[in-house]
């Protein structure tokens, strides 16, 4: 039985690393090939930090980690709630079209 926590990422090759993502207690959800900005790390979460992240500059990766946890950590509920009804249409719309690329 799962672990009732999934992960959505696009098929990028640095995102197939499914043994440590399944060490981590997530299942990950099957992408669609070809589909761009269907997963909402595309779409939502790496354009989110990279606006809160302008203009930082960090000393090491530690402390880089802390401020990208730290920013995670301050989304608004209501923006995850926007990203995940986001999600959902994006996904739907993908099923309508048969599985195939979306715009």
């Amino acid at each position: 039985m799962g672990s009732g926590l999934y992960l959505h990422l696009d098929n990028a090759k640095p995102h197939l690393a499914n043994t440590e993502i399944i060490d981590l207690g997530f299942e990950r959800l099957v992408h669609p090939a070809y589909s761009s900005d269907l997963a909402p790390s595309d779409f939502f979460l790496f354009g989110f930090l990279k606006t809160k992240l302008r203009s930082s500059s960090f000393v090491n990766e530690e402390d880089l980690f802390a401020k990208v946890v730290e920013i995670l950590e301050s989304i608004p509920n209501i923006d995850l709630k926007k990203a995940y009804d986001e999600w959902i249409r994006r996904l739907h719309r993908c099923i309508d079209n048969g599985g195939n690329y979306i715009e």
